[in-house]
């Protein structure tokens, strides 16, 4: 009597056990899809942090001020903009702040837009002149106020990443100036 229940009377072996693990694969994989797309979904926001490390003497590497990251806040009233460094002194970064206001007219796709059209070319020179201190700077957190178009955050973005310029033979070329562009929220 092989193959049958062991203890009722049939020998002790048991022949291959065939397990169907195709429904809890199925189960796992959906698991692992929610969790995935939960992480996807959370809003992360910037808050700036600095671990103090003990230093025995004076380092080189510690005092080269030579990367910024660039915080551009898009709001009803145009754009704020702040830096931000683990090198700098306060004072630096405070002469990198500057508030560019929208320009005087509407977007001219929309006639019947609430707000007009944000200084793209402003914030462009700006980013470009802390660029041009700081060349190893790469990166722009964007921080769009709940009430800013979605154009309006790609228009920025295209405006932090590159600036076009014309050398003397008049032929156009793009600069990189924050290939880095993060799009964040506040915390409310």
């Amino acid at each position: 009597m092989s193959g049958g229940p062991v203890g009722e009377g049939g020998d002790d072996e048991m022949g291959p056990l065939d397990l169907n693990l195709t429904a809890l694969m199925d189960i796992l994989s959906n698991i692992l899809f929610f969790l995935l797309a939960s992480f996807g979904a959370a809003v992360i926001s910037v808050v700036s942090a600095s671990v103090p490390v003990a230093s025995t003497g004076d380092s080189d590497v510690a005092k080269t001020p030579d990367e910024v990251n660039m915080t551009v806040n898009i709001r009803k009233d145009g754009f704020h903009v702040t830096a931000g460094s683990e090198t700098l002194e306060a004072a630096d970064l405070e002469k990198m702040k500057a508030d560019i206001a929208r320009t005087g007219h509407k977007p001219k796709d929309e006639p019947k837009a609430v707000l007009n059209e944000l200084d793209y070319e402003r914030l462009t020179a700006l980013l470009a002149t802390v660029k041009e201190k700081y060349p190893k700077s790469e990166t722009v957190i964007l921080v769009p106020e709940p009430a800013i178009q979605y154009d309006e955050v790609v228009q920025t973005m295209d405006a932090a990443r590159e600036r076009t310029d014309k050398d003397s033979a008049g032929k156009v070329y793009r600069k990189l100036l924050f290939g880095k562009v993060v799009v964040s929220t506040t915390i409310q």
